[in-house]
Order: structure tokens, then C-alpha cells, then sequence
């Protein structure tokens, strides 16, 4: 996989949930984007887990903006809130 992002600040929103992320790594692979962070409040998962699709907001450390949409959650460890996504519909940056 080839690294292609670091978000270092945002957060994940689902609905009017949110849980701010400290950092993301944002990875592609074959076309394929793939999202790793942490969630930090460890109830948000279990508050909006099951087949839904979420969206992340943030900046990344070159400065940019950046929004991921359609991101579904594939792996979530709850011993350390580690989440993995893949996005399956687009993710934009926008130059400030």
C-alpha cells in the first residue's frame, strides 16, 4: 500500500454524531482508498456501529482541507479504538 495522506487533525461524523480522530493515515492500493485512525471517545462506535456508511473531515500536513466521503468501516478494535475504513465514494482536498 502506498501512503498518500496524514490527516492531523478532524473528526468522523455519522448523522449528528461526532468523535474527533487525534490523527489518519490515508493509504491506496490498486485504486482502492483505505483510512486508519483512532477514535477518541471509545462509546461513538457502539453508538452508531452496524452498516453505515461515515464521513471524515480534517486537515491534513500540508495544509489542506479534506473531506472523505462514504467510509465503511471495516476493522474496529475496542481495546485501543483503532478503526480501518475503505472509502467507497470520493475523498476532496481543498487548497487554503
Amino acid at each position: 500500500m502506498k501512503h498518500v495522506y496524514t490527516i492531523i487533525s478532524g473528526y468522523v461524523e455519522f448523522g449528528d454524531k461526532q468523535c474527533n480522530i487525534p490523527f489518519a493515515l490515508v493509504f491506496q492500493n490498486d485504486g482502492v482508498l483505505y483510512i486508519e485512525s483512532f477514535f477518541e471517545d471509545a462509546n461513538f462506535y457502539e453508538s452508531v456501529q452496524g452498516l453505515n456508511y461515515y464521513r471524515l473531515i480534517g486537515k491534513t500536513e500540508k495544509g489542506y482541507d479534506i473531506e472523505c466521503e462514504g467510509l465503511f468501516c471495516v476493522k474496529y478494535k475496542s481495546s485501543n479504538k483503532k478503526v480501518n475504513f475503505i472509502c467507497n465514494k470520493y475523498i476532496k482536498l481543498i487548497n487554503n
